[in-house]
Parts: structure tokens; sequence; C-alpha cells
């Protein structure tokens, strides 16, 4: 140790530059100056790594811009009624992005479910004793479709009206959108099935009315259009208009009118009613050929 320039070890030695010309000994100012070095080395290492961890979390971001991920879901019911239940549920996290290698289908899960009829056999052709073996195994395919739906930005049924209410006790409250309702595909008719659609698509239709399969057949939709993005982006514009509900003022000799504008007829009300978008309202009145109010 250095006191008044003389080192503490040998006394009455002179130093230079701070050092004992005896022991090497350094002096207090010296400590700290290489201290005080130390410490600024340490300082910009953690400056450049943070730039770097930065840097890396930018490029990151910059991959992620445009990235949309939606749970593509589809539900087989025993039914059409209020007491119907869900006997079957599918869904697949799909990724959309503006990079086409970032665009496609990530994770899937699909699921019998016990129910103790299923009225709807001659449609989904599901026996009711298979959907009762799956009781052991259905709490797990559920708790993974929860993990995809917690995931995922929007849900894209194809009929959202219908399977919204199968779905929302189970993955809680998300921002649906309709493919057959809000998505613009460009196919010529105005209404059309699932499977149309595909056909029109040019995808080869193999299996239908199992959600899994139904939920695979939109999967390929998607992969099949062109400018999914852009087409994504209106459908969720679309989707965030309310629903309306419209009443033709038509009689008995008109009501052939509203059946071909897509109203159907409401016997508990006797009202001619149609369900659409807010934003669809104007384009869509003023092509009527009779009067209209809002129910």
């Amino acid at each position: 140790m250095l006191i008044d320039g003389l080192c503490g070890e040998c006394l009455g030695s002179l130093t230079v530059g701070g050092l004992c010309l005896e022991c090497d000994e350094m002096t207090e100012a010296e400590r700290l100056i290489q201290k005080l070095e130390k410490a600024k080395k340490e300082r910009d290492r953690i400056n450049n790594k943070i730039k770097k961890i930065a840097l890396e979390n930018q490029k990151i971001a910059s991959q992620l811009k445009g990235k949309m991920k939606t749970l593509i879901v589809d539900t087989e019911t025993t039914g059409l009624g209020e007491n119907s239940e869900a006997i079957e549920l599918a869904a697949t996290l799909y990724q959309v992005s503006e990079d086409r290698r970032h665009t496609g289908a990530i994770s899937s899960a699909s699921t019998l479910m016990p129910a103790l009829k299923n009225d709807a056999f001659e449609i989904n052709k599901i026996y009711r004793e298979l959907a009762a073996d799956s009781y052991a195994i259905y709490p797990h395919a559920i708790s993974a479709i929860c993990e995809l739906a917690k995931a995922s930005d929007f849900v894209i049924a194809f009929n959202a009206e219908f399977d919204r209410q199968y779905w929302e006790g189970l993955i809680g409250e998300k921002h649906w959108i309709c493919a057959m309702r809000d998505f613009d595909w460009g196919h010529p008719k105005e209404h059309f099935t699932l499977v149309e659609l595909a056909l029109w698509l040019g995808i080869g239709v193999g299996c239908a009315h199992r959600a899994g399969d139904d939920v695979r057949l939109l999967v390929e939709c998607f992969n099949r259009v062109d400018r999914l993005e852009e087409r994504l982006d209106r459908a969720i514009i679309r989707s965030r208009s309310p629903h309306i509900e419209l009443q033709a003022r038509v009689n008995y000799q008109e009501r052939e009118l509203a059946k071909k504008a897509g109203f159907r007829w409401d016997a508990d009300r006797k009202l001619w009613v149609k369900k659409l978008r807010e934003c669809d309202r104007v384009k869509f009145v003023e092509s009527l050929d009779f009067v209209v109010d809002c129910v």
C-alpha cells in the first residue's frame, strides 16, 4: 500500500507511474482508476449485449409483422334443435402472413365427445357408441384445443353463427369471422356450401360432415386462394360490422320478391326477415324493388 507516495511495504522507495520501484505496489488513486476502467469495460460489454438483443428483437418483430394466427374450427352436433350438443370438435391453428413461407397450418386437434344420442347420424355418420368410447381421451384433446385457442388472434368457422354457440363456453370470448359470409372468395354464387367452395377452387372432396375433415377442407381452401392476407384483412373489417335484421314490406302477392332477395318467413312474428351486416345495408336496400324496415 502506498502512503504519501511511499510504499507501505518498503518505506522510502519512490514510485513511478503509481507503482513502487521495489515491489510494484499500486497507489490508491491508481487502484481506483483501474476499478473504474474495469467497470467501464463491463458497462460497455452489457451495453453491447443489450444492443445485440435489441437488434434481434427488432429482427423478430420485423418477421412477425403482418402475421395473424387464426383458429379454424368446425363442429358436428347431435341435431339442429335447442337441446342439441356437440359430438365432435376440430380445430387447426393457421397462420397468415405477407410472407408465404410463414403461411399455413401449424397445429391441429380434434375429438369425439360422449353424447346420449345422435339424431344427426344420417348426416355425420357418428355412432353414439363410438362417441361414448372417447370418454377417457376427449378431455385431453379439449385441453389441446384450448391451448391452440390461446395462441390465436381470431376464430374462423365456415358458418360461424352456428358453430359459435358450441365454442364460446369452451374457449371464452374471441373475435369470430365467418368464412362463408365475411370472407370474399370471389365465388360466382352468393350462397354456397363448403364443398361447393372447395370444388370451385379445384380441391377434390373425399369426405364431408365430419369436423376434422371439414376443418382440413377449409384449411386447403385457404392454401389455394390468392391474396389470402388481403382477403383476411377485409374479412376482419366486415366481421366488426354489427348484424342487423331487415323486414320486407311486401304483401302476399309480392312474397316471391322477398324470397328471391333472401328474406325468410318468420311464422312466429309473421314477418319476412333477413339478417345482414350493417356495412352491407345501403347497397342491399338499393338493389330491392320493395321497401324494408329495420326490426
